[in-house]
């Protein structure tokens, strides 16, 4: 059970997360670098940007050129330079007045104190930096120095204390909205739990700790979770639901990279063996030629017709022999072919969703911030706030909107948990609303609704909204200016039906037979002539929902789709 993963060291700079950053390149390029783990290669570039910053009397580039290359000093495990650069960072943030990003010094600052066992100068520091935070009411920032305040106690081997101080991380973690350290905190405080022998409270931390990581797509955190809950049942004597997370805990830890290595090493194996067949066959040849020399060393006739009638046959078997050898070789080396094209099928197909679903909210999104830099000098302050309102809901769009495209890349994987179950019909439609309310206002189409409440459906409400959200795109995309869209949601039966209806000029008849069937390998020249790919994908997602989408009727006065989904029966 590894307590050590409890603490997670944010290094990447608690101020400057919650802003956009427009710095110089080199720093950028220094951050993926350090993704990568090349943290060699992030010094160049972060050394680069000081030297930079010190051309140009840019003093904020300064700051974050010493903080990135303090970072990587601490990755590579130099704590002495690490220390050096987070203080040049702290001396110029105090100069620039910068308090979110002094206090995050004094937090980097204070681990490095509790990694060098300087336990009073860490608690010190890490008390000057949750001051600044609480001021603020900044929430990444509480959640790290707390953390780094259960670092603290885990060294000193002060569980109690480091129990309480990770559960109030883990509350501003996911006040904060950091799924990825929430679920990370909630697994190690269940193994934290496990070390106190409380193993009833660590199966609860657990769970949830797996929950979320299942929610957003976190294959490390399930992976450690399910070792985890393993671990806990065991403890607990409870052997079948060990076995049973154990399993879970190996079906994740095989990825599609071990699935690769797997591969390559059956290619190889293959190549060996022909090899070796082509090495025997060659023996075999060589051995039959100096055979044929002998054969002019002989007198007899008779002998030497014998002899040649004996290397045709053994010439006979070789080449039925090596005839079966090569269709094996060739039978395997089409299977293998079909494999990858199956890969590059699915790799075009991701591509292609992303480049789709994404294409409708990073327009948005660029022509917001273009209308703001454009005009930000003649706004006023509630125009300002509205804009930012703006960009903030389309950025939570584009979050939604990422976390749905994982899940549906999980489901081709086989790697996905779909979760059924009750599905509020108005609120799932007022969601997908609020991502199309720009592109209906820039219109001027006026948006009818007409769904119950208390209508419920079993489905996935995550894979819904992207449904209901490629069917409004469509309708908006093609209703003509001062149109309506039509929403309408109804029971009959066990079935609810939704109906999408626009005015728009209605489905061509050459496409109506297709709509639905749009594949990978055409994926891009259809998006650009928008013919709805969205809907094959629409399509893929309600067959896993046991629901249907379906051309309800199309003319040139407009369309109608239907979405048909079970209805949701309490038991």
């Amino acid at each position: 059970m590894q307590l050590a993963l409890l603490m997670i060291l944010n290094l990447s700079g608690t101020a400057d997360a919650q802003t956009p950053v427009f710095g110089d390149s080199l720093i950028v390029q220094a951050a993926n670098e350090r993704k990568l783990g090349s943290y060699d290669k992030a010094l160049q570039y972060d050394l680069g940007a000081l030297s930079m910053a010190e051309r140009q009397s840019d003093k904020r580039l300064e700051a974050k050129a010493y903080n990135g290359i303090a970072t990587d000093y601490y990755r590579i495990g130099n704590l002495a330079k690490a220390r050096l650069h987070y203080r040049k960072s702290l001396e110029l943030y105090l100069t620039l007045a910068d308090t979110l990003n002094v206090a995050d010094q004094y937090y980097k600052i204070g681990m490095i104190d509790v990694d060098e066992g300087a336990m009073a100068e860490a608690q010190l520091n890490f008390g000057k930096s949750v001051a600044i935070f609480l001021e603020k009411n900044n929430y990444p920032g509480l959640a790290d120095v707390y953390n780094g305040y259960a670092s603290m106690f885990y060294v000193a081997q002060n569980f109690d204390s480091v129990a309480f101080y990770a559960e109030k991380s883990l509350t501003y973690y996911q006040l904060a909205g950091n799924n990825d350290a929430e679920s990370f905190m909630l697994i190690n405080l269940g193994a934290l739990f496990n070390a106190q022998g409380n193993h009833l409270k660590a199966l609860q931390f657990v769970r949830n700790g797996i929950s979320v990581a299942s929610s957003n797509g976190l294959i490390n955190q399930l992976r450690q979770g399910y070792r985890n809950l393993s671990e806990t049942y065991a403890m607990l004597g409870d052997w079948k639901n060990a076995y049973k997370n154990q399993l879970e805990y190996i079906r994740y830890k095989d990825s599609i990279f071990n699935q690769q290595k797997e591969q390559a090493l059956m290619e190889v194996e293959t190549r060996y063996q022909t090899a070796e067949k082509e090495r025997k066959i060659q023996e075999q040849k060589v051995d039959l030629l100096s055979k044929e020399k002998k054969l002019d060393s002989f007198r007899n006739t008779r002998n030497v017709l014998l002899l040649i009638l004996l290397v045709l046959a053994v010439a006979a078997i070789l080449f039925v022999y090596r005839y079966r050898a090569r269709k094996k070789i060739n039978l395997l080396l089409d299977e293998k072919n079909k494999q990858l094209e199956d890969i590059n099928s699915y790799k075009d197909k991701l591509f292609a969703i992303i480049s789709h679903d994404l294409r409708s909210p990073v327009s948005s999104f660029s022509r917001i911030t273009s209308s703001l830099s454009m005009a930000i000098d003649h706004l006023k302050p509630e125009e300002i706030k509205r804009y930012l309102v703006e960009i903030d809901r389309t950025a939570s769009g584009l979050h939604l909107m990422l976390r749905g495209l994982l899940q549906w890349s999980l489901s081709q994987q086989g790697g996905m948990n779909l979760n059924l179950g009750k599905c509020d019909i108005a609120a799932c439609i007022n969601n997908a609303l609020s991502d199309c309310r720009s592109a209906a206002s820039e219109k001027q189409i006026e948006i009818s609704l007409h769904v119950g409440s208390n209508v419920f459906v079993t489905a996935d409400a995550n894979l819904l909204l992207i449904v209901l959200r490629n069917l409004m795109s469509n309708a908006l995309k093609f209703a003509p200016e001062g149109s309506v869209v039509s929403i309408a949601a109804k029971e009959q039966g066990s079935v609810v039906y939704i109906d999408v209806s626009d005015q728009g000029p209605g489905v061509p008849d050459n496409m109506k037979s297709v709509l639905f069937k749009q594949m990978a390998t055409d994926a891009v020249e259809t998006i650009a002539k928008g013919t709805g790919f969205g809907l094959f994908i629409s399509s893929e997602l309600m067959l896993k929902m046991n629901g249907e989408i379906s051309l309800l009727e199309s003319s040139e006065k407009g369309s109608v789709f239907r979405l048909s989904l079970p209805l949701y029966k309490d038991n």
